[in-house]
């Protein structure tokens, strides 16, 4: 009994891995060895004619993106991170992408085959060897060689997706944190416009400073505001970092940074303003006195 088992490639028309899903790094690998060439091709290119040898696979990254459901940045971490463990080769141009897959005709060989076969024998009772057909020191020394190749990059693999799942799983709290902070600050702040642009300013301010921060002095501001019509959208609160004003009562007014708000009605201050173009500069100086 060995460890080989023959999947055929006709597996990518049945209705099992056809199913639309993201596909698993696992999954991705293994796509790529099914779509990796077992004899020499050749492909046309625009005026061009591009010899796939064996053991090549001819795609282009945004195929593979799109295959995948991956991003590109995703795809192409992939991609790096299988080069660092010398499992593939990667020729890309502006037209297309080439990916060699390191070793493929040696595991897709009888030499592939018989080497497993004799690592396992290796690993009988040493009284067993005695009873089996014996290969020169130069073969047996060749074997090994092989063996421990392919054991190496197999360890290589195991050890490379745990530390990938930790890294993904990593990036995936930290998103999940500041999008359970940015709720909150949405809800505090209590003016739902233009969200996306909320969202990429709160994670910007996140990067100058605190969580703490941001939200002790947004509530302070949130404490100056009298007439909401007159609280500025989240985004633009955010990127004038509005929440490092100093917010503090004068007179009985309250006093916002450069902006001014008395306890006076609006519907006074709009009629003001009919009768007065100068009303809002009057009612600032008269805040601020």
């Amino acid at each position: 009994m060995t460890n080989w088992f023959s999947i055929h490639r006709s597996i990518k028309k049945h209705w099992l891995f056809q199913e639309e899903r993201t596909y698993s790094r696992f999954e991705a690998w293994f796509f790529i060895l099914m779509e990796t060439n077992h004899s020499e091709v050749k492909q046309p290119i625009g005026n061009q004619i591009v010899t796939i040898e064996r053991g090549q696979f001819f795609t282009s990254k945004l195929k593979l993106s799109e295959k995948f459901n991956w991003s590109r940045k995703k795809l192409d971490a992939f991609l790096r991170m299988l080069e660092r463990d010398n499992m593939v080769h990667i020729k890309s141009t502006t037209k297309y992408t080439v990916i060699t897959v390191v070793n493929y005709d040696f595991y897709q060989s009888d030499e592939g085959r018989k080497a497993q076969q004799k690592i396992q024998q290796s690993q009988q009772p040493s009284e067993q060897h005695s009873h089996n057909n014996g290969t020169s020191n130069a073969q047996q020394t060749h074997i090994t060689n092989n063996v421990n190749k392919g054991n190496n990059v197999n360890n290589s693999i195991r050890a490379l997706e745990n530390d990938l799942n930790e890294s993904y799983a990593h990036v995936d709290k930290s998103k999940e944190d500041t999008e359970e902070k940015f709720l909150e600050f949405y809800d505090l702040y209590d003016k739902k416009k233009a969200r996306p642009k909320a969202e990429q300013a709160f994670k910007r301010a996140l990067k100058k400073h605190d969580f703490e921060t941001i939200m002790n002095g947004t509530k302070s501001f949130l404490k100056t505001i009298t007439d909401k019509q007159y609280q500025p959208y989240p985004a633009s609160f955010l990127n004038q970092e509005r929440y490092m004003d100093e917010h503090r009562p004068v007179n009985g007014n309250i006093i916002d940074g450069d902006n001014a708000q008395t306890n006076e009605p609006a519907e006074n201050i709009q009629r003001s303003k009919k009768e007065d173009p100068l009303a809002d500069v009057r009612h600032y100086e008269n805040a601020v006195d």
